[in-house]
């Protein structure tokens, strides 16, 4: 359906994939802008040559979603499929950019250090982060498959500012719904989790020499904030469909985990753009 926040989604994604293939030319290196995957920052051709490919590759996903969301009536099928799409054309996009990459560094003189990314070792992610993400999330699951029977058959999955519920679903695709959600959420971290252990180059930036182990640690844990949010709003949807209101206590520990990650956003932010401003005044960017 054309009026669908899917159809939006799919539109958006492939207007932003088309503006950035037209203008990557003459985008220079930063943090903020393009597909920042630690290998681009390696040259000026290699940025954009890796920015063009991640361009089409998501222009495919936003036109695949966007006609999708017309001819199919399940959101949660072009949903799904959607965030599949994502998963498998940033392992895709991931894998191509190392092997670009690695042609790139054989071109590098030995002697010429500029552009050359630093060696890195693992970024584990600590036991905190690890707990912080799956703790809430098992507990979570388990919560909805308890409690799926008691559901109604119409099943409130949205609300207002004010918690009125102003969207509702059929339970099972309710159910898939909020099964689905939180595991995405949950993998998508895990597997950032993961490229940091065995491919620590993607996290590289050349204004973060010496940093970077600080810069991982800020997407860790925004990343192991995300994942309990998740859960958490999945089994206040299940409370309120069953006893007919937010449990008060998951509403302010969403409040205030919302409350953190936008502050970490904000200071996020402000230390990259900081560094960067700093990198730049001593450097040519290319």
């Amino acid at each position: 359906m054309i009026n669908s926040p899917m159809f939006f989604v799919g539109l958006f994604i492939t207007v932003v994939s088309i503006v950035l293939y037209l203008i990557i030319h003459r985008l220079p290196l930063n943090p903020f802008l393009g597909f920042r995957i630690g290998y681009s920052y390696l040259s000026r051709d290699l940025w954009v040559k890796l920015n063009k490919v991640a361009a089409l590759v998501f222009m495919f996903v936003g036109l695949v979603t966007t006609v999708l969301s017309v001819i199919i009536a399940d959101e949660v099928i072009v949903l799904e499929v959607f965030l599949g799409l994502i998963i498998v054309s940033l392992v895709v996009l991931i894998n191509y950019s190392s092997k670009a990459a690695e042609l790139e560094l054989m071109k590098i003189p030995e002697h010429k250090e500029v552009g050359k990314v630093e060696v890195l070792t693992p970024f584990y992610p600590s036991i905190a982060h690890i707990v912080i993400t799956l703790v809430p999330y098992v507990l979570g699951i388990t919560f909805i498959a308890l409690n799926a029977h008691s559901l109604p058959d119409s099943v409130a999955i949205h609300f207002t500012s004010s918690g009125a519920p102003d969207r509702f679903m059929p339970k099972t695709q309710a159910l898939i719904l909020m099964t689905f959600t939180p595991t995405f959420v949950i993998g998508l971290t895990l597997f950032f989790y993961y490229l940091g252990v065995k491919k620590p180059e993607i996290y590289y930036r050349p204004w973060l020499r010496g940093k970077l182990r600080i810069f991982v640690t800020f997407i860790y844990t925004f990343l192991s904030l995300t994942s309990p949010l998740a859960s958490i709003a999945m089994v206040d949807t299940v409370w309120f469909n069953i006893y007919g209101e937010h449990l008060t206590l998951l509403t302010h520990l969403m409040m205030a985990l919302i409350i953190v990650i936008i502050a970490q956003i904000i200071y996020f932010i402000a230390y990259i753009t900081k560094h960067y401003l700093k990198y730049k005044s001593r450097t040519r960017i290319i």
